[in-house]
């Protein structure tokens, strides 16, 4: 490699190690990457921990009766408490939040209005009754 030299050189243990032009072994690489891992495994599990609370009040705390619930659209969690309106009861898989309900109603009810409008061009709308 260009611009890049390499020397070699004995540890403290007496055993071979291989310097890079910037004064680095490889031992105090490989301690580099271990302490790479480390922060990657930190930051992970900071994540992680993000992924798991509650998009309104960024807590992960659950109780009996206010637990985390996730929208199986947005896969967003709620308190029970914390969505609105409040869950009073966890329902049965799948659930949506509020703000998905609505997009799915209003998707619904605009491809309702077509399909009737539709109909009623081609005069097929004697068939609904």
């Amino acid at each position: 490699m260009r611009g890049k030299k390499e020397r070699n050189s004995l540890d403290s243990s007496g055993s071979p190690t291989v310097q890079s032009g910037q004064g680095e072994s490889e031992e105090s690489n490989q301690s580099l990457d271990d302490n790479g891992d480390d922060n990657e495994l930190s930051i992970n599990m900071s994540m992680l921990g993000e992924d798991l609370t509650c998009v309104v009040c960024g807590q992960m705390d659950v109780v009996a009766r206010n637990q985390l619930v996730e929208c199986a659209e947005c896969h967003s969690l709620y308190h029970q408490d914390c969505h609105r309106p409040p869950l009073l009861e966890i329902a049965e898989p799948p659930w949506y939040c509020s703000a998905c309900t609505k997009k799915v109603v209003s998707s619904l009810v605009s491809f309702l209005k077509y399909l009737l409008n539709s109909m009623i061009k081609t005069e097929c709308y004697h068939f609904l009754f």
